[in-house]
């Protein structure tokens, strides 16, 4: 989690921010239009020492797509489940969040190396670092997958070569995350970032 140097020791640098080792909670913030704020929240620091621009009073909304249409929303249904705040700013919800990775290939029958190219955007490591202990490796031609247990899931790496010869290693997830909110579970209400 991103945290401002200022309640770090002495010891530490004086600008910028720097990762902890704390756990932190990514929340979302929507106000009344439906748009979603991001909120960090950690356990073993003061509110106070949280940036503004992720802290709960931020004001810094961007637009979503809500599965549909519906949001938590305090005038419509109080929120749900989720945290009601309310500050000179007007009323809005804070919600827990939860990222659903989705795996892309479920096998590798009829992929081709141009379908993982242009499906896969997240990196991943050469598998090989691991010494073989948590990978099987699987030549399919014109990429290699590495699976667990030989089954295709979103801890699936394919290495594949793009036009330009220079070897990638992608995750088998979609790009495109959902993003569920805890305490909103009026049917399956979930947010597609975009």
């Amino acid at each position: 989690s991103l945290h401002s140097p200022s309640t770090w020791p002495n010891y530490c640098f004086d600008t910028g921010y720097h990762w902890l080792n704390t756990p932190c909670d990514i929340r979302a913030k929507i106000n009344s239009e439906g748009y979603v704020a991001i909120v960090h929240y950690l356990d073993t620091i003061s509110l106070d020492d949280i940036p503004r621009h992720v802290s709960d009073e931020s004001l810094n909304y961007f637009k979503v797509y809500w599965s549909g249409g519906d949001y938590p929303s305090v005038a419509s249904n109080n929120c749900g489940d989720c945290l009601v705040l309310s500050d000179v700013n007007g009323d809005a919800c804070l919600c827990q969040t939860t990222v659903v990775d989705k795996a892309v290939f479920n096998t590798a029958v009829n992929v081709t190396a141009a379908d993982i190219l242009s499906s896969l955007t997240v990196g991943h490591m050469d598998p090989d670092v691991y010494n073989g202990t948590s990978y099987t490796e699987e030549d399919e031609g014109d990429f290699t997958a590495y699976t667990k247990a030989g089954v295709y899931d979103t801890s699936t790496v394919f290495k594949v070569e793009d036009d330009v010869g220079r070897t990638l290693f992608l995750r088998n997830v979609r790009s495109i995350h959902v993003v569920e909110l805890k305490g909103w579970e009026m049917g399956e209400r979930k947010v597609n970032s975009k």
